[in-house]
């Protein structure tokens, strides 16, 4: 069951934005080159950025799996494993969600354009992976991933404090989880999230703005407001 309120803001979030209809093949190459410029721009620092902090999160993990697996004692161990874990999470997190823009000039490329037909079908799919691009780098950079890196670095801590009575070890591992999630944060490139602003500003007509109207109808026992929004 998806409640109502779920169900719209799921379709506002899968929402994506249509070429607008009748272009000329001149216009759709005009676009082509813009879409196909800025997606190739930012994808260097894409690349740089996902492929190295998961390789980090990556070794995090299986060096901290190591020295769980032979630590001395039960301190080390605690500590090993809530920081294999926490490394664990990033990692997953860093895998599982696409980072279109990490991979959206490649895709682009490989995409025929010899065609009228071939070039439109290319710049609806490459004005997909911009949007999807700048949708993605404006996730990542929200106030609530700030929040849950905070969260998860505080759950850390406490795991060790309350869990097995390691108070210093416990504000260790929380300060320094925060620290490398909020590095993850802001270093995250946000170059597509501009790139799509200019491109909507440029290409892309605005949307009618909404008409909000009430009315006064009768209804059983009285009357009833309608509205349109």
């Amino acid at each position: 069951y998806t409640s109502p309120m779920l169900a719209l803001v799921l379709a506002a979030t899968l929402q994506v934005t249509d070429v607008p209809p009748n272009l000329t093949d001149s216009e759709t190459q005009v676009r082509l080159v813009f879409l196909d410029d800025r997606l190739r721009a930012g994808a260097t620092a894409a690349k740089v950025w996902y492929w190295s902090w998961t390789a980090l999160y990556t070794a995090g993990t299986l060096v901290q799996l190591a020295l769980f697996v032979t630590a001395p004692d039960l301190r080390a161990q605690a500590n090993w494993g809530v920081g294999g874990a926490t490394t664990l999470l990033g990692l997953l997190l860093m895998v599982i969600p696409e980072f279109p823009a990490e991979f959206a000039s490649r895709e682009l490329d490989r995409m025929p354009a010899d065609t009228p037909e071939l070039r439109a079908r290319k710049l609806r799919r490459a004005q997909e992976l911009l949007e999807s691009s700048a949708e993605a780098e404006a996730m990542g950079t929200a106030w609530f991933i700030h929040l849950g890196g905070a969260a998860v670095s505080i759950a850390g801590g406490l795991i060790l404090w309350l869990g097995f009575g390691y108070l210093v070890d416990g504000i260790i591992n929380a300060v320094s989880g925060f620290v490398i999630t909020e590095a993850q944060i802001w270093t995250q490139p946000t170059r597509a999230t501009r790139d799509w602003e200019e491109y909507r500003a440029r290409y892309l007509p605005a949307a009618p703005a909404n008409k909000v109207s009430v009315r006064v109808l009768p209804a059983p026992g009285g009357f009833a407001l309608a509205g349109t929004f």
